[in-house]
């Protein structure tokens, strides 16, 4: 599925290029910054295991688990950027964050309730 969808995104990137003129420019850019190329590549490359770790997380804990998982990675994104670049955090952007965590947990929480009931009505 997931090369389904590359293939896609890469022929609308191109048919998008060729539209606006300008693919062969694209193709100098890269000609003469040889290091662009090693550079996409370790980022596709990344991308792919990304995707593989995402892929896997959903099949082996639910979508719940993997929910949560990118929301605490969002919001230690978040945090290390208020540190380490002094980005300012409104009351408002920290109420959000808040009701965003909430909403998850208590969600995740009836999930785990649940499926704790019905292995209790299977035994």
């Amino acid at each position: 599925m997931m090369l389904s969808v590359n293939c896609i995104s890469t022929v609308l990137t191109c048919t998008s290029l060729i539209f606006n003129g300008t693919l062969l420019e694209c193709i100098l850019f890269m000609q003469r910054h040889q290091s662009f190329l090693i550079h996409a590549f370790a980022t596709s490359i990344c991308s792919s295991i990304g995707q593989l770790f995402i892929f896997s997380t959903i099949e082996e804990f639910g979508p719940v688990v993997f929910t949560i998982i990118m929301t605490i990675r969002q919001a230690f994104s978040i945090l290390l950027s208020c540190i380490f670049y002094g980005h300012y955090l409104s009351w408002y952007s920290i109420f959000g964050i808040h009701i965003a965590f909430l909403a998850i947990f208590i969600h995740a929480f009836h999930q785990f309730k649940r499926s704790k009931q019905s292995n209790s009505s299977v035994v």
